[in-house]
């Protein structure tokens, strides 16, 4: 018998269960992170100062007029700034703020100089102005008896003035340098004509807060303020009268065209403007619920800044478009093809129709929060608190109030089968199906002390609702409703998918997400609920056989693991929670989160990376072993054989492991019948029924015509390996192993074997690691 030696390696590895991040795309994000507080304009640059309360501060720049902003040396500005005022001349700015806050820049506001003297002044900033190059008054809360200050070198030094009030002032108009007017609480209004070296109180008739005052000719003066407070005054500022208000929310501000001309924003979104010096008003309905703090006019428009980072603009006032992306909070999410639909607080709506590149504000709604969208063509809807349900069919210009219910209703989540037919569920344990498009609906069930966040059909019969209560509700004639015998898992379930009327997943509570193989009667923990205690999982969805993902509180993405366990993947920008999902191509999703943020997550899924494909022969057996890296959506491999000819035959299906990023080994044994050489391939099939080839290898079988001791395979190995020999004749065999030093460590054979060729399985699992010989 001919003898070989051969060297093989034994290896020891620990096989890690990675779990691969997703490209995370931010399709929307906010312009800025907080409240918009007060412009100012230098004819060249636009600039804006504002804050999210005890959060962040922050200040902006623009060259063209707000269509594109620069954030400034963010980092700067501490938590607790909370800046309110800003002002610039030229190159030089002062930017105010809380406890006395004030920064100062010379080069455009790349840098800022800390100019904070809480000596002088530690109220709080409301109003800055630059009248020149060096001259600039700000103004506050009373600190003593100093409510407003005076710089004469460009804010380097102030100087605290004495008006003789001791209320606090929000706003300030000046004629120049040495007159001007300064207005504030108690209806109070102080002017100076000498650089505020002496004040004069002009006469008010209330003593309501003033937050805003405007000149509008020689002698008309407007000032606003709390519970739509409106004052006039024909004798240049002296002395004010009251206008009959078309409003009892909070003014803001005041923008002035003319003497008898003039338009007032501010809480709510309210806005109104007046041609005939405040005798009639006309509601301005761009802003039905955003809080308008600031406004300014510049570059023959006028601007105006609200809350949660939103800008408009118009010309005359009438029509605005809303040209920022606001901060907040989104609930909702739907596509269709290029339309992008996310719906959130305030009734904010907003759309993108190339896929999430650009984005804009439809028109706001009664300003409850709205929890979702459907789209369909040019049918558009949307629904969410106080029962509110609108229907659009111009693809969101103009909107048909369909609301139901009542104050307490919250309408949580649409599924529409096409523009007539869908369904909502409601937090008051309803379910509800309408057949033409939400005009009209019906109550399918009710289930007391529940609510419902979710609902999803497999198709006009098959359903299931998740919620409280019960948990899981489910239909099998997409009429009536029961819990029946469904799982009860122990926290609300706030998101369910369906695969088929079989699988499923629902996700809830403290991180809790379920699958189901038996139509949600009984549930497997696929999460770990202690690592995600008070989170809250929002959503989940299902792209194939282990590739699951969702969407949690706190921003968290998960995603499903070769062991089929869900763990996080990503985060979202700010950790801000993700709160809905939208399937968006095979293998990528949308998502909606707060702070005004929507993402596309896409994922690779891992490839059937097949590493080895080999045969050997015994006897007319031809075994065939193959070995995968990873797989993804793996159905499994039809093997082909070919006698030649170019002819394949399909001879057998092994079944793939799905999705995995582990090592994967295959066996199939072919018994032939007849001797010859043979060809075999592999066609991997995925779930879709996609197929890949492998390349071929060739197997020759009949009887062995030599001795020979074969390599073995696979090598390197963990723990077990397979050693091949071939005898020409009936034998006496001896297969030993010996460590690298020449010992023996172990014996494989030592018996007669009859003729043909023969496999040995070595389990080494005993051994240590190291290099080995075997004879």
């Amino acid at each position: 018998m001919k003898k070989s030696i051969l060297l093989f390696v034994l290896l020891t590895t620990l096989t890690a269960y990675a779990q691969v991040a997703p490209t995370m795309e931010v399709l929307r994000k906010p312009t800025f992170r907080g409240d918009i507080r007060q412009f100012t304009y230098t004819g060249s640059a636009l600039y804006l100062c504002g804050y999210d309360l005890s959060a962040r501060s922050f200040v902006a720049k623009s060259t063209d007029l707000g269509a594109n902003w620069q954030i400034l040396e963010q980092a700067m500005f501490n938590a607790s700034d909370n800046l309110n005022g800003i002002s610039f001349s030229g190159n030089t700015g002062i930017v105010v703020g809380s406890g006395g806050k004030m920064y100062r820049s010379t080069d455009g506001g790349v840098t800022w100089v800390n100019k904070t003297d809480s000596s002088i002044y530690s109220g709080g900033y409301n109003e800055v102005q630059f009248l020149s190059a060096n001259i600039a008054y700000a103004c506050g809360g009373a600190t003593g008896s100093t409510q407003v200050l005076k710089t004469t070198n460009a804010g380097e030094t102030w100087i605290p003035l004495v008006t003789g009030q001791t209320n606090t002032m929000y706003d300030m108009h000046w004629d120049n340098e040495l007159t001007g007017w300064v207005a504030g609480s108690s209806q109070r209004i102080v002017r100076t004509t000498d650089g505020g070296a002496t004040w004069t109180l002009s006469t008010t008739p209330a003593t309501s807060t003033l937050y805003s005052i405007k000149r509008a000719s020689a002698s008309v003066f407007y000032a606003a303020g709390t519970a739509g407070s409106i004052l006039k005054s024909v004798d240049n500022g002296v002395t004010f009268t009251a206008l009959t208000s078309p409003t009892t929310l909070a003014i803001y501000t005041i923008e002035t065209f003319s003497e008898n001309e003039l338009m007032i924003l501010g809480s709510s979104g309210m806005g109104y403007k007046s041609t005939d010096g405040g005798s009639t008003w006309t509601a301005l309905p761009a802003f039905t619920t955003e809080v308008i703090r600031t406004s300014i006019k510049a570059g023959g428009k006028i601007i105006a800044g609200a809350y949660k980072s939103t800008i408009a603009e118009s010309v005359n006032g009438t029509e605005w478009n809303v040209f920022t992306n606001d901060y907040r909070d989104f609930y909702g999410i739907f596509q269709d093809g290029n339309r992008i639909a996310v719906v959130g607080d305030r009734g904010g709506v907003h759309l993108s129709t190339d896929n999430g590149v650009t984005w804009k504000a439809k028109t706001f709604l009664l300003g409850n929060i709205m929890y979702d969208a459907y789209m369909s063509g040019n049918n558009f809807y949307v629904c969410g608190r106080a029962g509110n349900y609108f229907v659009s069919t111009d693809a969101g210009n103009t909107w048909q109030n369909k609301s139901i219910g009542t104050s307490t209703t919250r309408l949580y989540k649409l599924f529409f089968f096409n523009s007539n037919e869908g369904y909502t569920v409601t937090n008051e344990g309803n379910i509800l199906y309408t057949t033409n498009g939400g005009s009209n609906w019906q109550t399918q069930a009710t289930f007391t002390t529940t609510t419902l966040y979710d609902i999803k059909m497999l198709n006009t019969t098959t359903g299931f609702a998740s919620g409280s209560g019960q948990r899981l509700f489910a239909t099998t004639n997409g009429t009536t409703w029961s819990h029946g015998s469904l799982a009860q898992p122990s926290g609300q379930m706030t998101g369910i998918y369906l695969v088929d009327n079989l699988n499923g997943y629902v996700c809830g509570e403290n991180g809790a997400i379920y699958k189901t193989t038996d139509g949600f009667n009984t549930l497997t923990l696929i999460s770990d609920t202690i690592a995600l205690q008070g989170k809250v999982v929002h959503d989940v969805l299902y792209f194939g056989p282990g590739e699951v993902w969702a969407v949690a509180q706190g921003g968290l993405v998960l995603r499903m693991n070769t062991q089929g366990q869900m763990v996080v993947v990503a985060n979202s920008l700010y950790g801000e929670d993700l709160t809905a999902m939208y399937r968006s191509g095979p293998s990528s999703f949308i998502a909606s989160g707060y702070s005004g943020t929507v993402y596309r997550f896409s994922f690779t899924p891992v490839p059937v990376e097949l590493i080895s494909f080999g045969a050997s022969v015994t006897g007319n057996d031809v075994i065939l072993n193959w070995i995968t890296a990873t797989e993804t959506n793996n159905k499994g491999f039809h093997v082909e054989r070919s006698g030649g000819a170019g002819i394949w035959e399909r001879i057998a299906f092994v079944k793939g492991a799905g999705t995995a990023t582990i090592r994967s080994v295959y066996k199939y044994i072919d018994h032939l019948t007849r001797q010859g050489k043979y060809s075999y391939r592999l066609v991997q099939e995925d779930y879709d029924g996609s197929l890949n080839t492998s390349k071929q290898v060739e197997a020759v079988a009949g009887v062995v015509t030599d001795y020979s001791l074969s390599q073995n395979y696979p090598n390197p190995f963990n723990p077990a390996t397979t050693i091949s020999f071939s005898l020409a004749a009936d034998s006496k065999v001896s297969l030993k192993v010996y460590d690298i030093l020449g010992n023996e460590v172990m014996i494989l054979a030592g018996s007669e074997f009859s003729a043909g060729t023969h496999n040995i399985n070595f389990d080494a699992s005993s051994l240590t690691s190291g290099v080995y010989l075997y004879r």
